[in-house]
């Protein structure tokens, strides 16, 4: 019987060498938070969130207003609406803040907007006992902080399941169908403990848990890091929207979207 020559990668994946190279042999997941709509991502994760862009088109019938102003980091620009939030650069955005903008956007006429980005931060011990566990034996590292940095980005439905699952979201098929929004969710592209954020030099090389580039075309698949341990770990901290995208491999060594949960 021939041997199976097997790797640990640098992402902490154990990688069998098959016909078309090196192959990862966990279950590739993806984390997702299946609305693009502002208004419940605001009502979500709220003062947690780090940065946000977005765009809204203007219902010319529900408003005469030519801006809503009241916020640096909302844009208006002829009949649209463009976001661009930093915490660093605006501060939190608290209760108060969250009611002044839905009714800004009310005012003007905005049924509501496109989160295209969004950096949020989760406070989770089980999530650091999970990625802990997963590196332990393969990686010489340990998370020291239950905080962590998730970036999103939005990506269209990619096939049956999550279109599916899209429209089939009360939210999603209430107000946003209607109202003519593209059928898109936003992907976790990164995961990384607040402590490495922070702590080191620029010039270091972060390690990401969940590493993950879909807008990529050519995304090397042997460089993904997204362990359907570490992701089902996170996924309750995008709720009520959190999702599981599963994946399988084909023979070409591309990823397939086999179901979500």
């Amino acid at each position: 019987m021939e041997q199976q020559i097997a790797r640990i990668s640098k992402g902490g994946w154990k990688q069998l060498k098959g016909m078309f190279g090196w192959q990862n042999n966990q279950k590739l997941a993806l984390a997702v938070f299946i609305t693009p709509s502002l208004r419940e991502i605001l009502k979500t994760f709220g003062k947690n969130i780090l940065a946000l862009k977005g765009i809204g088109n203007k219902n010319e019938k529900s408003s005469n207003k030519s801006d809503i102003g009241g916020f640096e980091f909302l844009n208006i620009k002829k009949s649209y609406c463009k976001i661009n939030y930093k915490r660093s650069k605006y501060g939190i955005l608290d209760e108060k803040k969250i009611i002044q903008i839905n009714k800004l956007l009310d005012e003007y006429g905005l049924i509501d907007c496109s989160v295209e980005y969004l950096k949020i931060e989760i406070e989770d011990d089980n999530l650091k006992d999970v990625i802990n566990s997963f590196y332990k034996g393969k990686i010489n590292f340990e998370v020291l902080t239950n905080i962590f940095q998730i970036e999103l980005i939005l990506e269209k439905c990619e096939g049956e399941y999550d279109k599916e699952k899209w429209e089939a979201t009360p939210y999603n098929n209430e107000i946003l169908i209607p109202a003519g929004f593209k059928r898109s969710m936003l992907h976790c592209i990164k995961l990384i403990d607040d402590g490495q954020v922070y702590n080191l030099r620029k010039k270091s090389r972060r390690f990401y848990y969940i590493n993950w580039e879909p807008s990529n075309k050519s995304v090397n698949i042997e460089e993904l890091n997204s362990p359907i341990e570490i992701v089902s770990a996170l996924k309750p901290n995008l709720q009520p929207y959190g999702y599981i995208k599963n994946y399988k491999l084909d023979k070409q060594n591309k990823l397939v979207l086999t179901g979500m949960s």
